[in-house]
């Protein structure tokens, strides 16, 4: 018997990875696919689940290109069949362990609220067990009447203060090799930078000096963790210093775009 909850990814040529993320949550009886107009084979792949398929909406676009995250996310949520949701990216899964998990609480038909989980590493195939954000809990298993997706890049769903929030106890994981992480570096600071400077054009310096002080604390704590994780452990296990130092980098490029 199908998991009567919904599952929503958003896609653009995905066509590399979406195999994998959709055999992870195939126990779902609802998965809808958010499309940004893909032309590889990523609609042929997610025919083959079964998914349903809808457009991402025209307004969380900037000339063809999805630059409004928290709004793509809430428009798959106005399509989704359940009230209760996972969502995952097209380069990620769902562990079994998790798809178990969350078929329990499903037909226990807990109060409406959200689930946080933790975010499991696949580093060039070896399960990170040590980063500076490891173990990195997300809201990503929720009831629509929770909340809602707020923040246009690395977007959350925030959840009103009337439900509860609960964790779960297995992961879903994220993909990548060292190659990646660092074209993923690059990709950012060109798409996120100006995303940034657009969200904070005509703040106040109160507004500004608080989003600097943000990242100069998150930086500070990515820095202290990944050289502890070094110095103390190290091997395959734990995320390398030097992934680690671009992550500060990024923060430091968010400084640099708000002074």
């Amino acid at each position: 018997m199908k998991i009567p909850a919904s599952v929503f990814i958003l896609t653009f040529n995905s066509a590399m990875t979406l195999r994998r993320a959709l055999e992870s949550v195939k126990d779902f009886d609802d998965i809808l696919i958010v499309d940004g107009g893909s032309t590889d084979a990523t609609l042929d792949i997610a025919r083959a689940f079964g998914a349903r398929i809808v457009p991402q909406d025209s307004h969380c676009l900037t000339e063809g290109r999805l630059t409004d995250f928290a709004c793509a996310r809430n428009g798959a949520l106005r399509h989704t069949k359940y009230p209760w949701g996972l969502f995952i990216d097209s380069d990620e899964t769902a562990s079994e362990a998790l798809v178990r998990e969350i078929s329990d609480v499903v037909r226990e038909n807990p109060r409406a609220g959200a689930f946080r989980i933790k975010a499991g590493i696949v580093l060039d195939g070896a399960h990170i067990l040590r980063s500076s954000n490891y173990p990195g809990y997300q809201l990503r298993f929720f009831h629509k009447e929770a909340g809602q997706f707020v923040k246009p890049i690395h977007e959350r769903f925030r959840v009103k203060e009337e439900y509860p929030i609960r964790t779960l106890k297995n992961p879903w994981h994220y993909y990548v090799t060292r190659g990646d992480v660092y074209k993923d570096f690059d990709r950012d600071l060109v798409r996120d930078m100006p995303l940034y400077g657009e969200r904070y054009r005509g703040a106040s310096l109160g507004k500004r000096m608080r989003g600097v002080l943000l990242a100069l604390r998150s930086s500070a704590g990515i820095a202290l963790r990944g050289l502890l994780n070094a110095i103390f452990y190290g091997g395959p296990s734990t995320y390398p210093f030097r992934l680690e130092w671009l992550r500060i980098r990024y923060q430091w490029a968010i400084i640099r775009t708000l002074l």
